[in-house]
């Protein structure tokens, strides 16, 4: 990328979303706290956008972050080279370094508590590859050719103080058209719309699915696991459920199961054969079904049920593995009960 290319990219990044907060270099500096700045389980993007050849978006837990070209044309950089050298060197040699670009880079991020083993995250997003860099390293890494290195750059100084005016998270958060109070709503509006939709089903005396796994529903939905007409959870459940009814012949023990209705909110495209019409299962059997949720499906069928999600890019594997990890730490403490280990990665 030339350095012309990156003037213009910023010039014109800069008019789309300039607004001043007030904030002044220093404040902008502290604003990234620590809490902020675990990468761990950290995969999936709420929210990208590329905008001259410049890749910027916001992570699943509100973390801004430049691709590495975009970073690199804010610094000023006629190419990717200077950013990946120095990314390999921060994995493989920053506390041991006498190199002065790695050693204000550390002090800079030790300081602020990030000590993560690498300076960005390898996001996949439309079948391509991006380095993301997190808002509090950008901010380092641009800091330093602002600023710090033998021959300044003039354009990492005006983006820096574009960034310090105006907040980086805040800067890339209208770039990319990003509303994190409305990103968190609407997390949970099918979820909750839905339940609207069916508090007074099914008849007294029977219990449904849906009803059932409203706390695991809610237990994915706050492990980032997106729900909506297209992941419907509960469906899954129902399935293996009823074959394991049928089979067992569990009419015969607790009774018969009966149809109720069941309704989608009217912009699920599941709504235009409202009302739906799945099983109510008798009170008498919920003691069994729980302990088949929980010691059979959650054991034996939902691990391959989030695999599927993840083949088809609706989740990603990490995002996977650390909903199975929680889930099966939340069943040992309730149930004494273990999911089977992931194979797959």
């Amino acid at each position: 990328m030339t350095q012309n290319t990156s003037a213009k990219t910023s010039d014109e990044i800069y008019i789309k979303t300039n607004k001043n907060n007030g904030l002044t270099l220093k404040s902008a500096a502290v604003e990234i706290t620590p809490s902020q700045l675990s990468l761990s389980g950290i995969t999936e993007v709420d929210a990208y956008k590329e905008i001259d050849g410049i890749e910027m978006g916001v992570l699943d837990d509100g973390t801004a972050f430049l691709g590495q070209r975009g970073l690199a044309a804010f610094c000023d950089l006629e190419n990717n080279g200077a950013l990946s050298i120095l990314s390999k060197e921060w994995e493989e040699e920053r506390d041991t370094t006498t190199k002065e670009r790695l050693i204000f880079i550390r002090n800079y991020l030790y300081d602020k508590g990030y000590k993560q083993n690498s300076l960005f995250i390898e996001l996949k997003k439309n079948n391509t590859i991006i380095y993301a860099y997190p808002d509090i390293v950008c901010m380092a890494i641009l800091e330093y050719y602002a600023f710090e290195t033998k021959e300044p750059k003039e354009r990492a100084k005006k983006n820096f103080r574009l960034l310090a005016r105006n907040s980086f998270r805040e800067f890339i958060y209208q770039a990319v058209g990003y509303n994190p109070e409305e990103r968190e709503l609407n997390r949970w509006k099918y979820f909750l719309d839905r339940i609207d939709a069916n508090y007074d089903n099914p008849p007294s005396g029977y219990f449904s699915i849906f009803q059932e796994m409203v706390k695991y529903t809610h237990f994915l939905i706050k492990n980032r696991f997106t729900v909506n007409d297209k992941t419907i959870p509960d469906l899954s459940v129902g399935k293996f459920w009823g074959t394991y009814w049928t089979d067992n012949k569990l009419n015969a023990k607790f009774g018969e199961r009966v149809p109720y209705m069941h309704n989608y909110p009217n912009y699920y495209p599941q709504s235009s054969s409202n009302p739906q019409h799945p099983w109510a299962y008798p009170n008498e059997s919920l003691a069994e079904f729980r302990k088949w949720l929980e010691n059979t499906y959650f054991v034996s069928k939902f691990p391959n049920y989030l695999k599927e999600k993840a083949k088809k890019e609706q989740i990603s594997v990490q995002t996977k593995e650390k909903i199975l990890m929680a889930l099966n730490n939340m069943i040992d403490i309730e149930n004494k009960t273990k999911l089977l280990p992931s194979k797959d990665k």
